[in-house]
């Protein structure tokens, strides 16, 4: 999950609490960076959910803070930690097999 998080007053996982959504969204982006880097597991998966989307198979990321329709009231989608995530593994996928 995302340690930052925007929702004060509310009990939640996050570690740090930042003024915005796009805020929590754009640390999660150096955060799970910082992770891939460090953490051999991370780096395990988000390659192994890489060769499965450069095989053509499905990934079904889920997210909760999207709300239920995924849509601001502007019909834009939200911001989230999910498409970072969905990101990496794009990135990922256009790389040489073989983990870097």
């Amino acid at each position: 999950g995302n340690p930052f998080t925007h929702i004060k007053g509310k009990s939640t996982l996050a570690e740090k609490i930042v003024s915005n959504r796009e805020e929590a969204v754009y640390l999660y982006r150096d955060h799970l960076r910082d992770l891939y880097k460090k953490d051999e597991k991370v780096r395990n998966i988000l390659w192994a959910l890489s060769e499965k989307h450069r095989k053509g198979q499905d990934i079904n990321l889920v997210c909760w803070c999207a709300g239920p329709t995924g849509v601001t009231s502007q019909d834009q989608p939200w911001v989230c930690h999910g498409q970072i995530l969905a990101d990496a593994i794009e990135k990922l996928s256009q790389l040489p097999s073989g983990k870097t």
